[in-house]
């Protein structure tokens, strides 16, 4: 998260987001392993509940890494959007300061854009949320497992 907070400070906003969701990925526990044992069960075809487990874990893994590459894909077309609107309408900044008194439509601009950054943070703010409940719910799906998988462990 530091990452991110430092490139949030130099203004970087795409570093940010990859940075953000990078945190993200990392900051979990690693998926449980199967002991020797179970693993040559495993291997023989048998079905143990750690292995199911090991599965399940496995699978809400790759889940979760696919719905948080899908976040980050429409955090970056917002942003991409954002750059169009804020490029259009330094366009029409400039279209209008030449018919019109200059510091009327830069403060009408001014307003614009602040409005425009407080969606984008809020937008944000709504991924970041939805990330971190995803995350938890991960969690908690590999607390579970981990609990179910030593307690019938080989």
């Amino acid at each position: 998260m530091e990452r991110a907070t430092h490139a949030e400070e130099h203004g970087d906003r795409d570093l940010q987001v990859a940075e953000t969701l990078r945190a993200l990925e990392l900051d979990r526990r690693p998926l449980p392993q199967l002991s020797v044992g179970a693993w040559q069960m495993k291997e023989r075809g048998e079905d143990i509940e750690s292995v199911r487990n090991w599965y399940d874990v496995k699978a809400a893994a790759l889940e979760i890494k696919e719905t948080v590459q899908e976040i980050s894909g429409y955090f970056r077309e917002v942003l991409e959007r954002g750059k169009e609107h804020v490029s259009s309408l330094a366009d029409r900044v400039r279209e209008a300061a030449s018919s019109m008194d200059f510091a009327a439509y830069a403060e009408r601009a001014m307003d614009v854009v602040k409005g425009f950054r407080q969606e984008e943070q809020y937008e944000q703010r709504e991924v970041e949320k939805q990330a971190q409940q995803l995350e938890k719910e991960r969690l908690e799906q590999e607390r579970r497992s981990y609990s179910r998988g030593f307690s019938h462990e080989i």
